[in-house]
């Protein structure tokens, strides 16, 4: 019976009881089984050096202020909401310097931000959606975001070690949401999308595990703002998410040459940056 429950059925949800509870070690040892193998914030900095690196003086981004422009409608949006960039081919690089922008931003803030990102596939394959939602939880129990006054799980490492769904994560995922006033959570998850390559049921599904946690967040009163990075979406796919009034999205397009006597060296600073600072000054 026991081995057939779901880790929140086995947590135990009592945060006024948690922390206490796994103080000093054994709250170390909880976090460290928990760790991911790379952390989020490594391949943040990987991510943001490579942009940095691959930066072209001579291509302009006629997207950057519709992108920015959205950025700005899903953080004033009242209500809890997801915002979906849509990354087609040859744009996954774009996709992933837009995520290094939006969270560097973020966290200028006083909220929380959580984010997990693709990484390189190694010899075991592509990290699963599992670890993906739990490297969030991760980061939220590592912030201590999880005040003796909310409830979460008596989590042991034991526990911790064990393998789980990623059902199971994100279960765990919504009952610590569900006690946070308000929250970031960014996703890209481009390994994801590219192990499930033109699967429309799997995209559809995927995306349903961000309106479950919008959900909770909403009758849970949590502010709850997602931004996910979408690679090589079915039109089907895009135009239902369109219909909802929790998602705003916004495509990234190809650069364009820029003509050679409008080129010099400030040119994407002139266009690309000072839009994201600008963002970033609101903050």
């Amino acid at each position: 019976m026991t081995a057939n429950k779901t880790i929140s059925q086995r947590i135990e949800l009592n945060v006024a009881e948690m922390r206490p509870r796994i103080l000093g070690m054994q709250y170390s040892q909880v976090l460290l089984e928990m760790r991911p193998k790379v952390l989020p914030e490594e391949v943040l900095q990987k991510n943001q050096a490579l942009a940095n690196s691959c930066r072209n003086p001579h291509v302009t981004f006629q997207d950057s202020a519709a992108i920015l422009h959205n950025v700005e409608a899903w953080l004033s949006k009242p209500t809890p909401s997801l915002l979906l960039v849509s990354a087609g081919p040859r744009t996954e690089a774009r996709g992933k310097e837009v995520v290094a922008k939006v969270v560097e931003s973020l966290q200028h803030g006083k909220d929380f931000v959580i984010f997990t990102l693709s990484q390189p596939t190694d010899a075991r394959g592509p990290p699963s959606l599992a670890d993906h939602m739990k490297s969030l939880v991760f980061q939220l129990l590592r912030a201590g975001s999880v005040s003796q006054d909310d409830t979460i799980s008596k989590l042991t490492a034991a526990q911790a070690r064990e393998p789980h769904t990623s059902a199971e994560w994100i279960s765990l995922l919504r009952a610590i949401i569900s006690h946070i006033p308000r929250l970031f959570l960014v996703f890209e998850a481009e390994d994801l999308f590219r192990a499930h390559h033109a699967d429309e049921a799997w995209q559809t599904a995927f995306l349903s595990n961000f309106q479950t946690l919008l959900d909770t967040s909403r009758n849970e009163g949590t502010m709850l703002k997602i931004l996910l990075v979408g690679f090589n979406m079915p039109r089907p796919v895009l135009k239902r998410i369109r219909a909802n009034d929790d998602y705003i999205v916004t495509s990234l397009q190809l650069p364009r040459p820029m003509p050679p006597h409008r080129r010099h060296p400030m040119s994407r600073r002139s266009r690309d940056d000072v839009l994201w600072e600008r963002l970033t000054s609101r903050r």
